[in-house]
């Protein structure tokens, strides 16, 4: 809620000195907002958005070409591969992000848990699970 405030401050010759003083004047602002802005928004069911990562979340390898993502021992271009991941393959994120070559890195576990290592999200998509 907003306040309009007027200020008076008294310097009339006419008031002696010692009658000198401040008025403050305090009025609230309108509250109202016009209907034009309001919008009618419809329940949508609790799901991330397109291209939001979290660990915890599965994804899916998808945009390599079929030339797989690399895995890799630690976030950066110059880390050691330990594997290829395959197109179409589900990960779970374990990990992450770490910022890095410029490029966001998520450390990622196949979900088996017989392999994990860090990989770039430009190859990942959000596999959702039906419950």
């Amino acid at each position: 809620m907003g306040l309009f405030v007027v200020l008076l401050v008294f310097y009339n010759m006419l008031i002696p000195p010692s009658e000198n003083g401040v008025l403050l004047l305090i009025t609230p602002a309108s509250t109202s907002i016009p209907t034009q802005f309001i919008q009618q928004q419809t329940a949508q069911p609790t799901q991330y958005p397109p291209g939001v990562f979290a660990v915890g979340m599965r994804i899916v390898v998808t945009g390599t070409g079929g030339d797989g993502l690399r895995i890799r021992s630690a976030p950066g271009q110059q880390s050691e591969i330990l594997a290829l991941a395959q197109e179409g393959s589900l990960w779970n994120i374990i990990d992450g992000p770490q910022l890095l070559d410029g490029y966001v890195w998520w450390h990622i576990d196949q979900l088996d848990g017989s392999l994990s290592g860090w990989a770039v999200q430009d190859y990942m998509d959000v596999q959702y699970i039906d419950q």
